[in-house]
């Protein structure tokens, strides 16, 4: 982060990715022409995509929409899911999931344990950017990457079903009223002694702020 009294530089770097936002065009040009001395890089203007998601500017209504539609379409192409009938949830009603569903011993099966694993970590990049309503189930089911047993892989394409029909789905962040500006909400919830393995309660949270997780 750059400030210079009122004006500031945002910058965002993902190995040989940025991206940046300000709201002082001049010291923007200026920064990445300092930049440029010591860095090799290219200005690509107004920015529209960014890791594989989408980022849609209504200036008009100031609004900021952030979508992964073409990475989840690709998802459910990779694993055979294209024309599945979606589900409503990513979860089934009263399921959980537990060690006592894994093999006994090591999952011998080292094409079903790697689809698996290829599953949930392509669903983890969706529930780490734009469709937290993932989150939950996919932390379950990441729970047994090592050793999953056929529940497991039920779980994990139901969560495919879901996202079936959420690949229009995103984050819509909008400008607040002045007495809401910056103002982070928080939601809790537990259940009671919902994990069958250790009897624990299970919470979840969700932040908030500008309109979206």
């Amino acid at each position: 982060m750059l400030n210079r009294g009122k004006s500031i530089i945002l910058l965002s770097l993902y190995v040989n990715d940025g991206i940046c936002a300000t709201n002082n065009e001049k010291l923007y040009k200026q920064f990445l022409k300092d930049l440029s001395v010591e860095f090799e890089l290219s200005d690509q203007g107004c920015c529209e995509w960014y890791l594989g998601v989408r980022i849609q500017q209504d200036l008009a209504n100031k609004s900021t929409t952030l979508t992964q539609t073409q990475y989840a379409k690709d998802v459910l192409e990779r694993f055979g899911m294209t024309g599945a009938t979606p589900m409503s949830t990513p979860i089934e009603p009263n399921t959980h999931l537990s060690v006592s569903d894994c093999p006994d011993s090591c999952n011998s099966n080292k094409e079903f344990v790697l689809e698996y694993q290829q599953i949930i970590g392509t669903l983890l990049y969706l529930a780490n950017f734009t469709q937290p309503d993932l989150a939950h189930r996919v932390n379950q089911c990441s729970k047994f990457m090592l050793n999953p047993g056929p529940s497991n892989m039920i779980a994990a394409r139901l969560i495919l079903k879901y996202l079936a029909g959420t690949t229009e789905k995103g984050l819509t962040y909008e400008a607040q009223p002045a007495s809401r500006a910056n103002l982070l909400w928080g939601f809790a919830n537990a259940d009671h002694a919902g994990d069958p393995d250790t009897q624990r309660s299970v919470t979840g949270y969700v932040l908030m702020i500008a309109g979206a997780a």
